[in-house]
């Protein structure tokens, strides 16, 4: 589940039955369960219980125009700044990876695991929204 002060307008998410939304908007943060508004237009929302994460992978990052090189995914932005994430060599109790690693330098920053969480650190840093193709 997708805590309500993560979703931003724009993220995607997922739905109960894995159907790709967009967040329009949230509303009663404070609330529990706080409302997501998506689609084109006001009409339709749910409760925050129903969102979930899109897990961050390899393929989705290439949907988000990063590249790949040297174990490594890399944007480049604006100014020759690179944004640039390592594959989480830890693996979580299913075995699967546990998420990418976000580095300035040689320090850690974060470690995003959701398509959301990569929108809305994408956004912090570059000032720019994170462009994705054929989700």
């Amino acid at each position: 589940m997708i805590q309500a002060n993560e979703l931003r307008i724009g993220n995607y998410f997922y739905d109960n039955e894995k159907n790709i939304l967009q967040c329009n908007g949230v509303a009663d943060v404070e609330h529990n369960p706080a409302t997501v508004w998506f689609g084109d237009e006001l009409g339709f929302y749910m409760d925050i219980d129903e969102c979930f994460p899109i897990p961050l992978t390899p393929e989705m990052l290439l949907k988000c125009g990063f590249e790949f090189d040297n174990c490594s995914f890399f944007k480049q932005l604006t100014k020759g700044r690179i944004f640039k994430l390592n594959q989480n060599f830890y693996r979580d109790a299913t075995g699967n990876y546990d998420g990418f690693i976000l580095r300035l330098g040689d320090l850690k920053i974060i470690v995003i695991r959701h398509l959301h969480q990569l929108q809305n650190v994408f956004f912090a840093i570059a000032d720019e929204d994170l462009p994705i193709e054929n989700l």
